[in-house]
């Protein structure tokens, strides 16, 4: 993948070996994320959408990811977040059970709260706050890349050196 010399990234990995922890661990890796895109020059809703999207899909890799067939010792996910001038991108892979987000049906938002079946909102929401998503299934391992457009926005280092 061809990336601009003004591209950043940020890259983590995360394994759920404490399953008491992981709200706290997940709350905290979304945060330093979040200082990243910050520190990156992206906007306040671009960070915001980005860390929504991290906690969520890193919830549902540990509440999920470790059921089917042959679940793995230990469940883990590594991934990474990249600023460039005209788009973010988080890139997240895992060893969990396979999971392409695309192919479920969206949820019945219109249904009242009491009718509706439990799950599938939160993946539905960041189908609607980002551009584009793309899964594939490798050696193993959940790939999944959500980019998010930047909208007329340069990153800060562009701002700085015209």
């Amino acid at each position: 993948m061809n990336r601009p010399k003004s591209g950043k990234r940020f890259r983590f990995v995360m394994r759920f070996a404490n399953p008491a922890s992981m709200p706290d661990d997940v709350a905290l890796l979304a945060g330093r994320c979040a200082h990243f895109l910050g520190c990156a020059g992206a906007a306040a809703d671009e960070a915001n959408a980005v860390e929504i999207a991290l906690e969520e899909l890193l919830t549902n890799i540990a509440k999920f990811g470790a059921g089917g067939e042959n679940p793995p010792p230990l469940l883990a996910a590594e991934g990474a977040v990249e600023v460039e001038a005209g788009a973010i991108r988080l890139v997240l892979s895992d060893n969990g059970s396979r999971f392409d987000p695309a192919g479920h049906p969206p949820p019945d938002v219109d249904a009242p709260p009491e009718r509706r079946p439990v799950g599938g909102l939160g993946l539905h929401m960041l189908f609607q706050m980002f551009d584009r998503h793309e899964h594939r299934w490798e050696n193993g391992r959940n790939i999944n890349v959500w980019t998010l457009r930047r909208k007329n926005r340069e990153s800060a280092e562009e701002r700085n050196h015209p």
